[in-house]
């Protein structure tokens, strides 16, 4: 004991105290393995856990590689449906055109006959 500090056991106790260490020391050891084998799975599962880190660390940037290019074909396709809409509506006012013009070709006819 340090003499700095103080013993605040009961007098005659001290030969107790100092066999109950000696007999102890077995379990202490068995604590000690204890506290090993605990380290050693801790070390264990903090690499799994690093692992596991890395590998959602790689698919996170693979889905954000994945979501900016299906952003950019997103954008595409908008643009390509703007253009076929564009197209399908000259192609229906050309047929109303065409129909209009049968039309009015078939109202001639008739009247001249």
């Amino acid at each position: 004991m340090d003499s700095d500090q103080k013993d605040n056991s009961a007098p005659g106790t001290e030969k107790e105290e100092e066999g109950a260490a000696e007999g102890s020391s077995g379990g202490f050891e068995v604590t000690a393995g204890r506290l090993e084998q605990l380290m050693k799975s801790m070390e264990v599962l903090l690499s799994e856990v690093e692992q596991l880190r890395s590998g959602c660390i790689h698919q996170a940037a693979e889905l954000v590689a994945s979501t900016t290019e299906l952003r950019r074909q997103q954008e595409d396709l908008k643009e390509s449906y703007v253009g076929l809409s564009r197209d399908m509506q000259e192609v229906v006012d050309t047929v109303d055109e065409l129909l209009s013009t049968k039309s009015a070709i078939d109202d001639k006819e008739r009247q001249s006959q």
